[in-house]
Protein backbone atom coordinates (compact mmCIF):
# COMPACT_ATOMS: atom_id res chain seq x y z
CA UNK A 1 0.00 0.00 0.00
CA UNK A 2 2.75 2.51 1.01
CA UNK A 3 4.33 1.80 -2.80
CA UNK A 4 0.92 2.49 -4.09
CA UNK A 5 -0.16 5.65 -2.55
CA UNK A 6 3.50 7.03 -2.97
CA UNK A 7 3.40 6.41 -6.91
CA UNK A 8 -0.10 8.07 -6.77
CA UNK A 9 1.81 11.00 -4.77
CA UNK A 10 3.53 11.63 -8.31
CA UNK A 11 0.19 13.71 -9.26
CA UNK A 12 1.17 16.86 -7.37
CA UNK A 13 4.68 16.91 -9.44
CA UNK A 14 3.13 16.07 -12.81
CA UNK A 15 0.88 18.75 -12.36
CA UNK A 16 3.72 21.12 -11.86
CA UNK A 17 5.66 19.75 -15.28
CA UNK A 18 2.75 19.85 -17.53
CA UNK A 19 0.85 23.13 -16.01
CA UNK A 20 2.79 25.43 -18.28
CA UNK A 21 2.96 23.26 -21.13
CA UNK A 22 -0.82 22.67 -21.17
CA UNK A 23 -2.44 25.98 -19.64
CA UNK A 24 0.25 28.56 -20.88
CA UNK A 25 0.62 29.65 -17.40
CA UNK A 26 3.99 30.79 -16.33
CA UNK A 27 6.56 27.97 -15.04
CA UNK A 28 8.06 28.86 -12.17
CA UNK A 29 11.05 26.53 -10.66
CA UNK A 30 10.07 27.03 -6.64
CA UNK A 31 6.41 24.91 -7.58
CA UNK A 32 8.83 22.39 -8.47
CA UNK A 33 10.87 22.19 -5.29
CA UNK A 34 7.30 22.61 -3.17
CA UNK A 35 6.25 19.60 -4.78
CA UNK A 36 9.32 17.62 -4.66
CA UNK A 37 9.21 18.51 -0.84
CA UNK A 38 6.37 17.09 -0.29
CA UNK A 39 6.90 13.55 -2.49
CA UNK A 40 10.16 13.41 -0.67
CA UNK A 41 8.27 13.77 2.88
CA UNK A 42 5.64 11.36 1.96
CA UNK A 43 8.05 9.02 0.77
CA UNK A 44 10.20 9.32 4.23
CA UNK A 45 6.79 8.55 6.25
CA UNK A 46 5.68 5.79 3.96
CA UNK A 47 8.89 4.10 3.29
CA UNK A 48 8.19 1.74 0.28
CA UNK A 49 9.85 -1.30 -0.66
CA UNK A 50 10.85 -0.85 -3.99
CA UNK A 51 11.89 -4.62 -4.30
CA UNK A 52 8.11 -5.00 -4.42
CA UNK A 53 7.89 -3.73 -7.91
CA UNK A 54 5.81 -4.91 -11.16
CA UNK A 55 4.45 -4.16 -14.08
CA UNK A 56 1.13 -3.27 -12.52
CA UNK A 57 2.91 -0.80 -9.46
CA UNK A 58 2.32 1.44 -13.33
CA UNK A 59 -1.46 1.59 -12.46
CA UNK A 60 -0.93 4.49 -9.78
CA UNK A 61 1.54 6.43 -12.00
CA UNK A 62 -1.28 6.06 -15.03
CA UNK A 63 -3.62 7.52 -11.97
CA UNK A 64 -1.52 10.08 -11.27
CA UNK A 65 -1.38 11.25 -14.77
CA UNK A 66 -5.26 10.98 -14.80
CA UNK A 67 -5.55 13.09 -11.67
CA UNK A 68 -3.18 15.60 -13.41
CA UNK A 69 -5.18 16.15 -16.07
CA UNK A 70 -8.33 16.25 -14.30
CA UNK A 71 -6.92 19.48 -12.03
CA UNK A 72 -5.48 21.31 -15.54
CA UNK A 73 -8.94 20.22 -17.87
CA UNK A 74 -11.31 21.95 -14.84
CA UNK A 75 -8.49 24.98 -14.18
CA UNK A 76 -9.01 24.98 -18.37
CA UNK A 77 -12.72 24.42 -18.29
CA UNK A 78 -12.91 27.31 -14.90
CA UNK A 79 -12.24 30.08 -17.81
CA UNK A 80 -15.33 29.49 -19.76
CA UNK A 81 -17.98 27.40 -17.31
CA UNK A 82 -19.14 27.97 -13.59
CA UNK A 83 -17.67 25.47 -11.47
CA UNK A 84 -21.18 24.10 -10.64
CA UNK A 85 -21.29 23.60 -14.31
CA UNK A 86 -17.85 21.52 -14.24
CA UNK A 87 -18.83 19.20 -12.05
CA UNK A 88 -22.36 18.47 -12.74
CA UNK A 89 -21.59 17.59 -16.57
CA UNK A 90 -18.53 15.59 -15.18
CA UNK A 91 -20.78 13.50 -12.66
CA UNK A 92 -23.07 12.87 -15.65
CA UNK A 93 -20.45 12.09 -18.13
CA UNK A 94 -18.51 9.79 -15.57
CA UNK A 95 -21.71 7.94 -14.19
CA UNK A 96 -22.78 7.49 -17.90
CA UNK A 97 -19.14 5.64 -19.54
CA UNK A 98 -19.08 3.59 -16.20
CA UNK A 99 -22.52 2.14 -16.56
CA UNK A 100 -21.76 1.46 -19.79
CA UNK A 101 -18.77 -0.57 -18.57
CA UNK A 102 -20.06 -2.12 -15.73
CA UNK A 103 -23.76 -2.92 -16.78
CA UNK A 104 -22.58 -6.40 -16.42
CA UNK A 105 -21.43 -6.67 -12.90
CA UNK A 106 -24.62 -4.30 -11.32
CA UNK A 107 -25.74 -5.22 -8.14
CA UNK A 108 -28.50 -5.28 -6.10
CA UNK A 109 -27.92 -2.62 -3.33
CA UNK A 110 -28.77 -3.81 -0.17
CA UNK A 111 -30.77 -1.13 2.73
CA UNK A 112 -27.56 -1.09 4.91
CA UNK A 113 -25.65 -0.23 2.08
CA UNK A 114 -28.14 2.99 1.13
CA UNK A 115 -26.55 5.36 3.88
CA UNK A 116 -23.09 4.81 3.74
CA UNK A 117 -23.76 5.57 -0.09
CA UNK A 118 -25.47 8.28 0.04
CA UNK A 119 -22.58 10.04 2.46
CA UNK A 120 -20.32 8.93 -0.17
CA UNK A 121 -21.68 10.73 -2.98
CA UNK A 122 -22.25 14.08 -0.93
CA UNK A 123 -18.88 14.00 0.00
CA UNK A 124 -17.85 12.90 -3.18
CA UNK A 125 -19.54 15.78 -4.68
CA UNK A 126 -18.81 18.33 -2.21
CA UNK A 127 -15.03 17.41 -2.66
CA UNK A 128 -15.33 18.02 -6.47
CA UNK A 129 -16.99 20.79 -6.43
CA UNK A 130 -14.13 22.69 -3.93
CA UNK A 131 -11.43 21.13 -5.90
CA UNK A 132 -12.86 23.06 -9.19
CA UNK A 133 -13.59 26.33 -7.31
CA UNK A 134 -9.53 25.99 -5.88
CA UNK A 135 -8.45 25.43 -9.43
CA UNK A 136 -10.66 28.60 -10.63
CA UNK A 137 -9.06 30.39 -7.55
CA UNK A 138 -5.45 29.75 -7.95
CA UNK A 139 -3.02 27.99 -10.09
CA UNK A 140 -2.52 24.49 -9.83
CA UNK A 141 1.19 24.33 -8.79
CA UNK A 142 0.07 26.86 -5.71
CA UNK A 143 -2.94 23.75 -4.92
CA UNK A 144 -1.13 20.40 -5.38
CA UNK A 145 1.16 20.39 -3.13
CA UNK A 146 -1.54 20.59 -0.31
CA UNK A 147 -2.05 16.59 -1.30
CA UNK A 148 0.41 15.65 0.17
CA UNK A 149 -1.15 16.63 4.11
CA UNK A 150 -3.12 13.88 2.79
CA UNK A 151 -0.19 11.89 4.70
CA UNK A 152 -0.07 13.82 7.89
CA UNK A 153 -3.77 13.38 8.31
CA UNK A 154 -3.72 9.82 7.81
CA UNK A 155 -1.09 10.07 10.97
CA UNK A 156 -3.54 11.94 12.69
CA UNK A 157 -6.17 9.26 12.28
CA UNK A 158 -3.93 6.09 12.95
CA UNK A 159 -3.35 8.41 16.11
CA UNK A 160 -6.57 9.12 17.60
CA UNK A 161 -8.89 6.15 16.34
CA UNK A 162 -5.85 3.53 16.61
CA UNK A 163 -3.56 4.43 19.27
CA UNK A 164 -0.58 4.39 16.73
CA UNK A 165 2.30 6.53 17.82
CA UNK A 166 4.16 8.31 14.57
CA UNK A 167 7.80 7.14 14.37
CA UNK A 168 10.44 9.27 13.71
CA UNK A 169 10.16 8.65 9.98
CA UNK A 170 7.21 10.67 9.96
CA UNK A 171 8.26 13.36 11.86
CA UNK A 172 10.65 14.01 9.66
CA UNK A 173 8.97 13.28 6.38
CA UNK A 174 6.14 15.52 8.47
CA UNK A 175 8.75 18.36 7.99
CA UNK A 176 9.35 17.78 4.70
CA UNK A 177 5.22 17.93 4.14
CA UNK A 178 4.95 21.52 6.02
CA UNK A 179 8.07 23.03 4.49
CA UNK A 180 5.62 22.03 1.10
CA UNK A 181 2.86 23.41 2.52
CA UNK A 182 4.28 26.84 3.84
CA UNK A 183 6.16 27.20 0.94
CA UNK A 184 2.93 26.89 -0.96
CA UNK A 185 1.01 29.22 1.33
CA UNK A 186 3.95 31.77 0.93
CA UNK A 187 4.15 31.25 -3.01
CA UNK A 188 -0.10 31.65 -2.91
CA UNK A 189 0.49 34.88 -0.81
CA UNK A 190 3.06 36.30 -3.09
CA UNK A 191 0.76 35.05 -6.40
CA UNK A 192 -2.08 37.62 -4.88
CA UNK A 193 0.26 40.56 -4.14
Amino acid sequence: LALVTILFMLGPIIISLLTPILLHERFRFVHIVIACSGFIGAYIILRPALSKFDVQMLLPVVSAFFYAMVSILSRKLGRTDSATSIAVNGSILIMTILLLFTVDEWTQLDSSDVVPLVVLVISGGVSSYIYIVACHLAPLPLIAPIDYTLVLLAALWGFLFWEEVPSNRFWIGGSFILAAAVGTSISAWRFRQ
